[in-house]
């Protein structure tokens, strides 16, 4: 079993720069089983409360359509993961990052031993890495995007992580459907105090979260098409005035 970690988790080194989605059953199959004999680590955050779910995968049937993964070593990590929807995991090898949305968790035994069995997912991203820091976002900072805000149904969402490759984490309406591959054009980066920025963006992976007040919501994570004007500008505003929190996390 992995144990798992609780932290605030602000920073993280390794956004994205370039990267290529699968769709195909037969590469996410081959990705995924090679992770297993890999023994690598995948993490899932779970919440908006910083806690993670730490896991290696066991097994992998495309033929039931199906991936098991380990039970982390705290209860906690693995209550709480059985009762989302969906989570987004994440894992690296040699050729980068790997990143994919999980559905239908449900208890399970492998060997013997307790386990989490997920349905496969129906995309995977491998991205490149690149040494620009991923930064999550305050609760009081209030960084939103107008998504689509030219187009014929914007819609606005709460970012929870960002870089200058991309935003990790938008949440927004539960009603809203956005596959991977969807191009976003003109999305309104805002925050107060800052001149909002402009940037289309590329859907990686969706999925669905339960808040911490029980309610659903929707998660994609977004590449930049492009380097957006300004981003610079923003990350600099949570170095300088979020650096003493995260220092102390």
């Amino acid at each position: 079993m992995i144990k798992a970690v609780y932290s605030e988790h602000t920073r993280e080194d390794g956004a994205h720069a370039t990267g290529v989605l699968f769709r195909s059953r037969i590469e996410i199959t081959r990705i995924l089983q090679q992770l297993a004999r890999d023994r690598a680590v995948l993490s899932a955050e779970i919440g908006d409360a910083g806690q993670l779910f730490l896991t290696r995968l066991l097994q992998v049937d495309p033929a039931g359509e199906f991936f098991v993964v380990d039970y982390s070593e705290e209860r906690r990590a693995n209550t709480a993961l059985l009762e989302q929807l969906s989570v987004v995991f994440h894992a690296s090898d040699k050729r980068g990052r790997i990143e994919f949305a999980a559905t239908a968790p449900s208890e399970a035994v492998f060997a013997g031993d307790p386990a989490v069995r997920f349905a496969l997912p129906q995309a995977l991203v491998r991205s490149q890495l690149r040494e620009h820091p991923r930064f999550k976002i305050p609760l009081d900072a209030s960084l939103r995007c107008i998504a689509d805000s030219t187009g014929v149904v914007p819609f606005e969402a709460r970012i929870v992580d960002i870089s200058r490759g991309g935003m990790g984490g938008m949440i927004y309406d539960p009603g809203i459907k956005l596959a991977p591959g969807t191009i976003l054009r003109d999305c309104k980066i805002m925050m107060s105090g800052s001149k909002p920025i402009l940037a289309d963006v590329e859907v990686r992976y969706t999925a669905s979260v339960l808040q911490p007040d029980g309610s659903l919501a929707q998660r994609s994570g977004v590449k930049f098409l492009g380097e957006p004007e300004g981003i610079d500008a923003l990350l600099g505003r949570f170095v300088i005035e979020f650096g003493d929190e995260r220092r102390k996390s």
